[in-house]
């Protein structure tokens, strides 16, 4: 029970960082295109 939890955790983690990357990629070629 207590492993099955601990993935689940570390999946929302991983989807968190992945969605923050994304968000940083897509604001950096905003920025690119502006100049």
């Amino acid at each position: 029970m207590q492993q099955r939890k601990k993935q689940t955790v570390v999946k929302h983690l991983k989807i968190a960082l992945i969605e923050r990357l994304s968000l940083t990629v897509s604001a950096a070629q905003t920025l690119l295109n502006q100049m």
